[in-house]
């Protein structure tokens, strides 16, 4: 199985274990993964933020930072 492949894209910030912010074609875009919803790792939504949330977004930031 093969996903998509976006060439000159540069990774911007992590945002938490499931959203990061991308520079694409000199534009700043929002990725969203499908399929996968971590919980909050931070504050200012109307979900509280927990470990687990923490911990995902440390996973994110490691793998694609």
């Amino acid at each position: 199985m093969k996903g998509t492949v976006i060439n000159n894209l540069k990774l911007i910030k992590v945002i938490d274990g499931d959203t990061i912010k991308v520079l694409l074609e000199n534009e700043q875009e929002s990725i969203r993964f499908v399929c996968l919803d971590t919980e909050e790792s931070q504050h200012g939504g109307d979900k509280p933020v927990t470990n687990a949330g923490i911990l995902a977004s440390k996973w994110a930031q490691n793998y694609f930072g």
